[in-house]
């Protein structure tokens, strides 16, 4: 049985994961997703040594560690992609697609298990799918995002990403989630860094390249031309302790993703966690005051009979 304690952890896991994920897009109009990410996945292996009790590595097997670099890579990919497309795309497809796609591979993976999802948990995951949309579907087009089929394919990506992350870190049956959090997130720093320093070389060849919306993905964040090296100190200062602050978010979302995930349902705790746009929605409408419309405020709603269906 999914117990209502393990549902509160998906619970904080969304709302951590989606601070992070606000935290993270904004450091992405200052920085490059790749440094972005380095520095985020430096400050998560950071807060889990602070705060974690003690995380028994001896007790991992090879097959146990073999999952949880699998999820720490899959996850870095997932975080990299997601920031890239709600800095620079349409949030309105981009976190949808994310929170939906998100949900499929861990109910794949309670099927293999033999984990048995009954017919009211299919219906609560069914209406966490549903607020999600709702949430984040009426999000309009602002002037600097990009196509919908580049912002659907950020989406689709992500979420993919992190349900293939959030399957094999689920289905260690490890007792010790915090050892397997922190060697998920050795691997996520390795590959932030591995991208850092591919990416460099290339934006070192002009410095028409920059960290902006309409710059490469993967640049190093270059001086861009006119800019005084105070302000881009201060540009750089400011992304790097929103990284850290986002990291940080993030790794206390999978930590509490995977202690539930592991002992209930993946495709429930996933569908709880994917409520992390409303999260970033009510974010957005405190920092930036935007308005919640009728549709959101619906997706509200149907968030919370989805929650209330979990808990029963």
């Amino acid at each position: 049985m999914f117990e209502l304690g393990i549902l509160t952890a998906s619970l904080l896991g969304a709302a951590a994961f989606g601070t992070g994920d606000m935290l993270g897009a904004c450091a992405s109009r200052r920085l490059s997703a790749a440094n972005v990410v380095a520095i985020s996945q430096v400050a998560a292996v950071a807060t889990l040594c602070m705060f974690a009790v003690q995380p028994q590595m001896n007790g991992l097997g090879a097959g146990e560690v073999s999952l949880a670099l699998g999820g720490g890579i899959a996850h870095a990919t997932a975080l990299m992609l997601l920031y890239v497309g709600l800095s620079r795309g349409q949030v309105g497809v981009v976190a949808p697609l994310c929170a939906i796609s998100s949900i499929l591979l861990p109910v794949i993976g309670d099927l293999a298990l033999g984990r048995q999802i009954t017919p009211p948990q299919f219906a609560g995951i069914g209406l966490c799918v549903v607020a999600a949309i709702f949430i984040t579907g009426s999000v309009k087009r602002t002037a600097n995002s990009r196509p919908i089929g580049w912002s659907a394919r950020l989406g689709l990506s992500s979420g993919l990403a992190y349900g293939a992350s959030d399957m094999m870190l689920a289905s260690i049956p490890s007792a010790d989630t915090g050892a397997v959090v922190l060697v998920s997130r050795c691997a996520s720093v390795a590959l932030a860094f591995a991208l850092v320093m591919i990416a460099t070389p290339q934006s070192q060849s002009g410095r028409e390249r920059s960290a902006t919306p309409d710059g490469p993905v993967l640049a190093a964040s270059p001086l861009p031309g006119g800019l005084g090296i105070t302000a881009y100190l201060g540009i750089w200062r400011a992304g790097a302790l929103l990284a850290v602050a986002a990291g940080s978010a993030d790794v206390m979302g999978q930590f509490a993703y995977v202690y539930a995930a592991s002992r209930g349902s993946m495709g429930v705790a996933s569908a709880v966690t994917a409520l992390f746009p409303a999260v970033t929605v009510m974010l957005a409408v405190v920092l930036f005051a935007e308005r919640i419309t009728r549709t959101q405020m619906l997706g509200y709603a149907v968030a919370t009979a989805g929650v209330l269906v979990l808990a029963a």
